[in-house]
C-alpha cells in the first residue's frame, strides 16, 4: 500500500475493513492516520476526510470506509466534488454490516435481515455525485484502478470484497468476541 499512499493521510472508518487494512498500511508519521478507535464510530472516516483535506491542503488523503459507512455518509461525496478535495475513498462493500453480524446473537437480534442489504453500485452513485469512480471485484481490477485512478481527484474505488475470511482475522485478535 506504500506506493498508493505515499505520504498520505488516511482516514479510518469502523468495521471489518479496519481489522484487515490498518495492518497493511505502514507510515512513520504520528500524524498520518485519523481513526475513531475505541469509539468505533461509523460514518467518520468521510468528514475527517474532508476536515484533513481542507487542514492540510495539497496533502493526499485515503479514506479507508466500509459500504454501511459510506451510506451514511454519501452526501460527502458532493462536498469532496465540489470542493475538488485530492481524496481517494476506497469502499470496501460486502452488503452487510459485517463486523455487527460478526458479533451478533442471531436469533435475538434479527438475524441476517437486520445486517445484509442489496448490493449498492456506490461508483455509480459518486459518478452521480460529481467524483470520477471505478468499480472492482478483483485484483487486477483494483490495481488498474489505482494505476488509473490515484491521479483523479477527488475518486472512488467501490472494492466489492468477499467478506469470507473476516471471522478468521476477528478470531486472531486477542479478546475479540465473535459468535462466528
Amino acid at each position: 500500500m506504500r506506493d498508493v499512499a505515499g505520504d498520505a493521510l488516511v482516514t479510518v472508518d469502523a468495521g471489518a475493513h479496519m481489522l484487515v487494512a490498518m495492518p497493511l498500511w505502514h507510515t512513520d508519521d504520528p500524524n498520518a492516520v485519523l481513526i475513531s478507535s475505541g469509539l468505533a464510530t461509523m460514518g467518520f472516516a468521510s468528514p475527517a476526510a474532508i476536515g484533513g483535506a481542507i487542514a492540510q491542503p495539497g496533502r493526499r488523503v485515503v479514506c479507508l470506509t466500509g459500504d454501511g459507512a459510506l451510506g451514511m455518509t454519501l452526501a460527502e461525496l458532493e462536498v469532496i466534488s465540489r470542493l475538488a478535495l485530492p481524496i481517494a475513498v476506497i469502499v470496501f462493500n460486502d452488503s452487510a454490516l459485517r463486523m455487527i453480524e460478526l458479533k451478533q446473537d442471531e436469533a435475538a437480534h434479527g438475524g441476517s435481515n437486520a445486517v445484509r442489504y442489496r448490493d449498492i453500485d456506490f461508483a455509480g452513485a459518486a459518478r452521480a455525485l460529481g467524483v470520477a469512480a471505478h468499480r472492482v471485484a478483483s485484483v487486477p481490477e483494483l490495481e488498474r484502478a489505482l494505476s488509473s485512478g490515484v491521479g483523479e481527484d477527488p475518486v472512488v474505488i467501490d472494492a466489492v470484497v468477499d467478506p469470507s475470511g473476516y471471522s478468521d482475522v476477528l478470531r486472531a485478535i486477542p479478546g475479540a468476541r465473535t459468535s462466528v
